[in-house]
Protein backbone atom coordinates (compact mmCIF):
# COMPACT_ATOMS: atom_id res chain seq x y z
CA UNK A 1 0.00 0.00 0.00
CA UNK A 2 1.54 3.70 -1.13
CA UNK A 3 1.62 6.80 0.58
CA UNK A 4 -1.73 7.81 -1.53
CA UNK A 5 -3.87 5.51 -1.32
CA UNK A 6 -2.74 4.92 2.73
CA UNK A 7 -4.09 8.90 3.26
CA UNK A 8 -6.96 8.13 0.77
CA UNK A 9 -8.27 4.94 2.41
CA UNK A 10 -7.44 6.77 5.62
CA UNK A 11 -10.21 9.68 4.97
CA UNK A 12 -12.26 7.56 3.89
CA UNK A 13 -12.27 5.38 7.31
CA UNK A 14 -12.52 8.69 9.16
CA UNK A 15 -15.63 9.85 7.61
CA UNK A 16 -17.12 6.47 7.85
CA UNK A 17 -19.76 5.84 10.31
CA UNK A 18 -19.88 2.23 10.34
CA UNK A 19 -17.26 -0.04 12.16
CA UNK A 20 -13.85 0.45 11.02
CA UNK A 21 -13.08 -1.20 7.89
CA UNK A 22 -9.99 -2.98 9.67
CA UNK A 23 -11.82 -4.86 12.09
CA UNK A 24 -13.87 -6.13 9.09
CA UNK A 25 -10.81 -7.53 7.77
CA UNK A 26 -9.94 -8.87 10.95
CA UNK A 27 -13.31 -10.41 11.24
CA UNK A 28 -13.16 -11.94 8.08
CA UNK A 29 -10.59 -14.27 8.40
CA UNK A 30 -11.44 -15.56 11.93
CA UNK A 31 -11.39 -18.34 13.80
CA UNK A 32 -8.58 -17.37 15.22
CA UNK A 33 -6.59 -19.58 17.21
CA UNK A 34 -3.54 -17.29 18.18
CA UNK A 35 -3.53 -14.48 20.46
CA UNK A 36 -3.53 -10.95 19.80
CA UNK A 37 -3.70 -7.96 21.83
CA UNK A 38 -4.10 -4.15 20.39
CA UNK A 39 -3.15 -1.51 23.55
CA UNK A 40 -4.28 2.46 22.93
CA UNK A 41 -1.68 4.65 24.62
CA UNK A 42 -3.85 8.07 24.71
CA UNK A 43 -1.58 11.48 25.60
CA UNK A 44 -4.95 13.76 26.33
CA UNK A 45 -4.09 17.34 26.08
CA UNK A 46 -2.05 17.47 22.58
CA UNK A 47 1.23 16.05 22.36
CA UNK A 48 3.96 18.33 20.58
CA UNK A 49 5.31 16.12 17.90
CA UNK A 50 7.29 18.46 16.51
CA UNK A 51 9.23 18.66 19.71
CA UNK A 52 8.69 14.75 20.39
CA UNK A 53 10.65 14.01 16.65
CA UNK A 54 13.32 15.97 15.38
CA UNK A 55 14.49 16.29 11.84
CA UNK A 56 18.97 16.69 12.01
CA UNK A 57 21.00 17.23 9.37
CA UNK A 58 20.50 20.22 6.52
CA UNK A 59 17.00 20.63 7.89
CA UNK A 60 17.70 21.37 11.32
CA UNK A 61 17.91 24.52 10.53
CA UNK A 62 14.69 25.46 8.87
CA UNK A 63 12.79 23.31 11.67
CA UNK A 64 14.88 25.83 13.97
CA UNK A 65 13.68 28.74 12.53
CA UNK A 66 10.01 27.51 12.19
CA UNK A 67 9.79 26.52 15.49
CA UNK A 68 11.62 30.05 17.11
CA UNK A 69 11.38 29.77 20.68
CA UNK A 70 9.96 26.34 20.53
CA UNK A 71 12.17 24.46 18.71
CA UNK A 72 14.52 21.75 20.97
CA UNK A 73 18.77 22.35 20.95
CA UNK A 74 20.27 19.82 19.31
CA UNK A 75 23.48 18.08 20.75
CA UNK A 76 25.79 20.96 19.21
CA UNK A 77 23.61 24.06 20.46
CA UNK A 78 23.39 23.22 24.11
CA UNK A 79 24.22 26.36 26.35
CA UNK A 80 27.05 25.83 28.89
CA UNK A 81 25.35 27.56 31.82
CA UNK A 82 22.01 25.32 31.83
CA UNK A 83 21.53 23.71 34.82
CA UNK A 84 22.63 20.15 35.17
CA UNK A 85 18.77 18.66 35.43
CA UNK A 86 17.96 20.46 32.61
CA UNK A 87 16.79 18.88 29.73
CA UNK A 88 19.04 21.10 27.54
CA UNK A 89 21.64 19.83 29.10
CA UNK A 90 21.09 16.19 27.29
CA UNK A 91 21.80 15.17 23.97
CA UNK A 92 19.17 14.31 21.46
CA UNK A 93 18.44 10.49 20.65
CA UNK A 94 19.66 9.88 17.28
CA UNK A 95 17.21 7.47 15.36
CA UNK A 96 18.37 5.72 12.14
CA UNK A 97 15.19 5.19 9.93
CA UNK A 98 15.77 2.72 7.35
CA UNK A 99 13.65 4.44 5.14
CA UNK A 100 14.18 7.81 4.35
CA UNK A 101 16.76 8.34 2.19
CA UNK A 102 19.85 9.30 4.57
CA UNK A 103 17.82 11.59 6.36
CA UNK A 104 18.51 11.87 10.05
CA UNK A 105 16.10 12.32 13.19
CA UNK A 106 16.40 12.21 16.83
CA UNK A 107 13.61 11.56 19.15
CA UNK A 108 13.28 14.38 22.76
CA UNK A 109 16.17 14.05 24.97
CA UNK A 110 13.78 12.07 27.40
CA UNK A 111 12.92 9.48 25.00
CA UNK A 112 16.42 7.37 25.34
CA UNK A 113 14.76 4.17 25.86
CA UNK A 114 12.24 4.58 22.85
CA UNK A 115 15.24 5.47 20.67
CA UNK A 116 16.59 2.17 21.22
CA UNK A 117 14.23 0.34 20.54
CA UNK A 118 13.62 2.29 17.30
CA UNK A 119 17.06 1.65 16.59
CA UNK A 120 16.11 -2.44 17.43
CA UNK A 121 13.75 -2.46 14.94
CA UNK A 122 10.70 -2.47 18.20
CA UNK A 123 9.51 0.76 17.55
CA UNK A 124 8.18 2.81 14.42
CA UNK A 125 7.21 6.35 13.75
CA UNK A 126 3.52 6.64 11.37
CA UNK A 127 4.02 10.66 10.65
CA UNK A 128 1.38 13.06 8.85
CA UNK A 129 -1.48 10.76 10.65
CA UNK A 130 -4.20 13.23 11.99
CA UNK A 131 -7.57 14.23 11.67
CA UNK A 132 -7.38 16.17 8.37
CA UNK A 133 -8.79 15.07 5.82
CA UNK A 134 -6.46 16.20 3.06
CA UNK A 135 -3.83 19.16 3.46
CA UNK A 136 -4.84 22.31 4.34
CA UNK A 137 -3.65 25.39 4.37
CA UNK A 138 -4.44 28.02 6.65
CA UNK A 139 -6.13 30.24 3.86
CA UNK A 140 -8.22 26.76 3.03
CA UNK A 141 -9.42 26.27 6.77
CA UNK A 142 -10.43 29.87 6.62
CA UNK A 143 -12.43 29.90 3.61
CA UNK A 144 -13.48 26.23 4.61
CA UNK A 145 -12.60 25.63 0.70
CA UNK A 146 -11.93 22.29 1.23
CA UNK A 147 -13.44 19.55 3.40
CA UNK A 148 -12.80 19.68 7.10
CA UNK A 149 -13.12 17.63 10.41
CA UNK A 150 -15.56 19.07 12.74
CA UNK A 151 -14.46 21.86 15.71
CA UNK A 152 -11.10 21.25 14.36
CA UNK A 153 -9.83 23.58 17.39
CA UNK A 154 -12.07 22.09 20.34
CA UNK A 155 -9.86 19.81 22.46
CA UNK A 156 -13.01 17.67 23.31
CA UNK A 157 -14.26 17.65 20.04
CA UNK A 158 -11.12 16.30 18.37
CA UNK A 159 -10.18 13.74 21.63
CA UNK A 160 -14.08 12.33 20.77
CA UNK A 161 -13.41 12.47 17.21
CA UNK A 162 -9.58 10.65 17.34
CA UNK A 163 -11.22 8.35 19.37
CA UNK A 164 -14.68 7.30 17.09
CA UNK A 165 -13.02 8.11 13.54
CA UNK A 166 -16.30 9.46 12.54
CA UNK A 167 -17.45 12.74 11.16
CA UNK A 168 -20.54 12.32 12.38
CA UNK A 169 -17.86 12.22 16.22
CA UNK A 170 -20.07 9.01 16.51
CA UNK A 171 -20.54 8.03 20.34
CA UNK A 172 -18.85 4.69 19.87
CA UNK A 173 -15.26 4.06 19.38
CA UNK A 174 -13.43 2.15 16.68
CA UNK A 175 -11.66 0.19 19.23
CA UNK A 176 -15.52 -0.45 20.38
CA UNK A 177 -16.56 -1.13 17.41
CA UNK A 178 -13.94 -3.91 16.99
CA UNK A 179 -14.95 -5.19 20.14
CA UNK A 180 -18.69 -5.44 19.15
CA UNK A 181 -17.83 -7.49 15.67
CA UNK A 182 -15.59 -9.43 18.19
CA UNK A 183 -17.88 -10.55 20.46
CA UNK A 184 -20.67 -11.38 17.89
CA UNK A 185 -18.21 -13.93 16.32
CA UNK A 186 -17.69 -15.14 19.69
CA UNK A 187 -13.70 -14.86 19.23
CA UNK A 188 -13.33 -15.54 23.38
CA UNK A 189 -16.12 -17.65 23.66
CA UNK A 190 -18.60 -17.23 26.02
CA UNK A 191 -16.37 -15.49 28.44
CA UNK A 192 -17.53 -12.93 31.09
CA UNK A 193 -14.10 -11.27 30.03
CA UNK A 194 -15.17 -8.19 27.85
CA UNK A 195 -12.82 -7.89 24.68
CA UNK A 196 -11.84 -4.29 25.34
CA UNK A 197 -10.55 -3.52 29.02
CA UNK A 198 -9.92 -0.25 29.86
CA UNK A 199 -7.17 0.89 32.64
CA UNK A 200 -7.78 4.50 32.84
CA UNK A 201 -11.31 4.67 32.91
CA UNK A 202 -14.38 5.67 30.81
CA UNK A 203 -13.60 6.57 27.17
CA UNK A 204 -15.05 6.50 23.69
CA UNK A 205 -12.44 4.82 22.14
CA UNK A 206 -13.99 1.71 23.85
CA UNK A 207 -17.56 2.39 23.82
CA UNK A 208 -19.53 -0.21 21.29
CA UNK A 209 -22.73 -0.64 19.65
CA UNK A 210 -23.03 -3.96 22.10
CA UNK A 211 -19.48 -4.41 23.67
CA UNK A 212 -19.29 -3.05 26.91
CA UNK A 213 -15.43 -2.49 27.73
CA UNK A 214 -14.47 -3.59 31.34
CA UNK A 215 -12.49 -1.05 33.59
CA UNK A 216 -9.71 -2.07 35.93
CA UNK A 217 -7.96 -0.38 38.54
CA UNK A 218 -4.37 -0.19 37.85
CA UNK A 219 -3.82 -2.08 41.46
CA UNK A 220 -6.27 -5.04 39.88
CA UNK A 221 -9.89 -5.96 39.80
CA UNK A 222 -12.11 -4.11 42.43
CA UNK A 223 -14.81 -6.14 44.97
CA UNK A 224 -17.80 -4.55 45.00
CA UNK A 225 -19.22 -5.49 48.32
CA UNK A 226 -21.85 -4.39 51.17
CA UNK A 227 -20.72 -3.78 54.29
CA UNK A 228 -22.37 -4.08 57.29
CA UNK A 229 -22.34 -1.80 60.64
CA UNK A 230 -19.54 -3.53 62.71
CA UNK A 231 -21.62 -2.39 66.04
CA UNK A 232 -24.49 -3.93 64.63
CA UNK A 233 -23.18 -7.32 63.59
CA UNK A 234 -20.39 -7.80 65.83
CA UNK A 235 -19.82 -11.45 67.12
CA UNK A 236 -23.08 -12.01 65.51
CA UNK A 237 -23.36 -16.00 63.69
CA UNK A 238 -26.91 -15.88 62.51
CA UNK A 239 -27.25 -12.25 60.97
CA UNK A 240 -28.09 -12.46 57.53
CA UNK A 241 -25.30 -12.39 54.84
CA UNK A 242 -25.47 -8.99 53.84
CA UNK A 243 -23.61 -9.62 50.68
CA UNK A 244 -25.96 -11.85 49.60
CA UNK A 245 -29.13 -10.23 50.30
CA UNK A 246 -27.25 -7.19 47.98
CA UNK A 247 -26.90 -9.13 44.94
CA UNK A 248 -30.17 -10.99 45.01
CA UNK A 249 -31.41 -6.99 44.59
CA UNK A 250 -29.74 -6.30 42.35
CA UNK A 251 -31.00 -9.18 39.63
CA UNK A 252 -34.41 -8.87 40.81
CA UNK A 253 -37.12 -8.31 37.98
CA UNK A 254 -37.82 -4.53 38.03
CA UNK A 255 -41.23 -2.48 35.93
CA UNK A 256 -38.54 0.51 35.89
CA UNK A 257 -35.81 -0.49 32.53
CA UNK A 258 -33.26 2.08 34.04
CA UNK A 259 -33.36 0.27 36.86
CA UNK A 260 -33.17 -3.31 35.37
CA UNK A 261 -30.39 -2.19 33.25
CA UNK A 262 -28.90 -0.74 35.98
CA UNK A 263 -28.60 -4.06 37.78
CA UNK A 264 -27.30 -5.65 35.03
CA UNK A 265 -24.72 -4.31 34.54
CA UNK A 266 -23.68 -4.26 38.37
CA UNK A 267 -24.06 -8.02 38.24
CA UNK A 268 -21.93 -7.90 35.19
CA UNK A 269 -19.48 -6.03 37.02
CA UNK A 270 -19.53 -8.12 39.94
CA UNK A 271 -19.02 -11.47 37.73
CA UNK A 272 -16.45 -10.40 35.65
CA UNK A 273 -14.57 -9.43 38.99
CA UNK A 274 -14.58 -12.44 40.52
CA UNK A 275 -13.64 -14.40 37.45
CA UNK A 276 -10.35 -12.21 36.83
CA UNK A 277 -9.96 -12.78 40.68
CA UNK A 278 -9.33 -16.07 39.90
CA UNK A 279 -7.87 -15.94 36.82
CA UNK A 280 -5.13 -13.44 38.41
CA UNK A 281 -4.73 -15.01 41.26
CA UNK A 282 -1.53 -16.90 40.60
CA UNK A 283 0.02 -14.31 38.27
CA UNK A 284 2.91 -12.46 39.17
CA UNK A 285 2.54 -8.56 40.31
CA UNK A 286 5.44 -7.59 37.87
CA UNK A 287 6.24 -4.85 40.24
CA UNK A 288 9.83 -5.11 40.25
CA UNK A 289 9.49 -4.68 36.47
CA UNK A 290 7.65 -1.65 36.08
CA UNK A 291 9.33 0.53 38.12
CA UNK A 292 7.76 3.97 39.33
CA UNK A 293 10.86 6.03 37.85
CA UNK A 294 14.34 4.89 36.37
CA UNK A 295 17.04 6.35 35.96
CA UNK A 296 16.93 8.48 33.51
CA UNK A 297 14.09 9.89 34.85
CA UNK A 298 15.08 11.02 38.41
CA UNK A 299 16.56 14.27 37.51
CA UNK A 300 12.80 15.80 36.75
CA UNK A 301 11.09 13.50 38.86
CA UNK A 302 9.25 16.19 40.75
CA UNK A 303 5.78 14.01 41.91
CA UNK A 304 4.34 17.92 41.68
CA UNK A 305 4.24 18.12 37.96
CA UNK A 306 2.78 15.97 35.42
CA UNK A 307 3.37 12.49 34.71
CA UNK A 308 4.39 11.18 38.34
CA UNK A 309 2.41 11.09 41.23
CA UNK A 310 2.85 10.50 44.92
CA UNK A 311 2.05 7.50 46.57
CA UNK A 312 3.19 6.45 50.41
CA UNK A 313 5.80 8.83 49.94
CA UNK A 314 7.74 7.31 47.04
CA UNK A 315 7.17 8.95 43.44
CA UNK A 316 6.02 6.69 41.23
CA UNK A 317 4.59 6.67 37.03
CA UNK A 318 0.86 6.31 36.84
CA UNK A 319 1.39 5.42 32.94
CA UNK A 320 3.55 2.70 34.52
CA UNK A 321 0.97 0.78 36.88
CA UNK A 322 -1.05 1.17 34.38
CA UNK A 323 0.60 -0.82 32.09
CA UNK A 324 1.99 -3.41 34.81
CA UNK A 325 -2.28 -4.42 34.84
CA UNK A 326 -2.15 -4.66 31.22
CA UNK A 327 0.87 -7.05 31.00
CA UNK A 328 -0.88 -9.01 34.06
CA UNK A 329 -3.93 -9.39 31.96
CA UNK A 330 -2.21 -10.78 29.14
CA UNK A 331 0.31 -12.95 31.34
CA UNK A 332 -2.99 -14.63 33.07
CA UNK A 333 -5.38 -15.07 29.74
CA UNK A 334 -4.43 -19.24 29.44
CA UNK A 335 -6.12 -19.05 32.81
CA UNK A 336 -9.11 -16.72 32.05
CA UNK A 337 -10.84 -19.85 30.83
CA UNK A 338 -14.60 -19.39 29.66
CA UNK A 339 -17.22 -21.92 30.44
CA UNK A 340 -17.08 -23.10 27.03
CA UNK A 341 -13.29 -23.40 27.48
CA UNK A 342 -12.03 -21.02 24.80
CA UNK A 343 -9.24 -18.63 26.28
CA UNK A 344 -9.42 -14.91 24.97
CA UNK A 345 -8.31 -14.61 21.59
CA UNK A 346 -8.51 -10.55 20.63
CA UNK A 347 -8.58 -8.08 22.88
CA UNK A 348 -7.84 -4.59 22.95
CA UNK A 349 -6.68 -2.56 25.78
CA UNK A 350 -6.66 1.29 27.06
CA UNK A 351 -4.01 3.08 28.98
CA UNK A 352 -3.46 7.32 29.35
CA UNK A 353 -1.49 9.96 30.48
CA UNK A 354 -2.71 13.50 30.40
CA UNK A 355 -0.90 16.46 30.81
CA UNK A 356 0.27 17.37 27.45
CA UNK A 357 -2.10 20.61 26.82
CA UNK A 358 1.28 22.48 28.04
CA UNK A 359 1.42 25.63 25.89
CA UNK A 360 4.25 27.21 24.71
CA UNK A 361 7.90 26.75 25.92
CA UNK A 362 7.33 24.60 29.03
CA UNK A 363 10.23 22.48 28.26
CA UNK A 364 10.11 20.66 31.64
CA UNK A 365 6.77 19.86 31.90
CA UNK A 366 6.73 18.19 28.42
CA UNK A 367 9.92 16.34 29.23
CA UNK A 368 8.45 14.54 32.27
CA UNK A 369 5.55 13.26 30.54
CA UNK A 370 7.47 11.58 27.73
CA UNK A 371 10.13 10.76 30.14
CA UNK A 372 7.16 8.89 32.41
CA UNK A 373 6.12 7.49 28.46
CA UNK A 374 9.99 6.54 27.68
CA UNK A 375 10.22 4.32 31.18
CA UNK A 376 6.68 3.01 31.02
CA UNK A 377 6.80 1.79 27.69
CA UNK A 378 10.24 0.70 27.48
CA UNK A 379 9.30 -1.77 31.12
CA UNK A 380 6.07 -2.87 28.93
CA UNK A 381 7.58 -3.63 25.56
CA UNK A 382 10.71 -5.51 28.18
CA UNK A 383 8.08 -7.78 30.00
CA UNK A 384 6.28 -8.92 26.91
CA UNK A 385 9.24 -10.21 25.38
CA UNK A 386 9.90 -11.78 28.51
CA UNK A 387 6.89 -13.64 28.41
CA UNK A 388 7.15 -14.31 24.62
CA UNK A 389 4.03 -12.67 23.32
CA UNK A 390 5.81 -9.57 22.28
CA UNK A 391 5.36 -10.44 18.09
CA UNK A 392 1.29 -10.08 19.12
CA UNK A 393 0.85 -7.41 21.08
CA UNK A 394 0.70 -3.96 19.37
CA UNK A 395 0.93 -0.99 21.98
CA UNK A 396 0.16 2.58 19.39
CA UNK A 397 0.35 6.40 20.96
CA UNK A 398 -2.93 8.51 20.34
CA UNK A 399 -2.91 12.52 21.10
Amino acid sequence: MNRRKFLTDAARFAAATSAFPFARLAHAVGPFTDYKALVCLYMYGGNDNHNTIIPLGAEYAAYAAARAGLAMPNSTNIAADNPANSIFARPLNAISPSNMSGRSFALHTSLKKTAALFNAGKVAVVSNVGTLLQPTTKAQYLSESVPLPPQLFSHSDQELYWQSLSSELDQTGWGGRFADLMEAARTNGNSPLAIATTVSGSTPFLRGETAIPYSISPYGPQPMRAYRSWDAYAGCTTCPNTQSIFESRIVAARVNRYEDAYGDVLARAIDTQRFISVGMETTPTFRSDFPGTGADVLPLADPAKPGLAQHNGVTQNPLAEQLRMVARMIAARDNLVAPNGVTPKRQVFFVSIGGFDSHGANYEDHARLLAAIDSAVDAFQRKMEALNISQNVTLFTAS
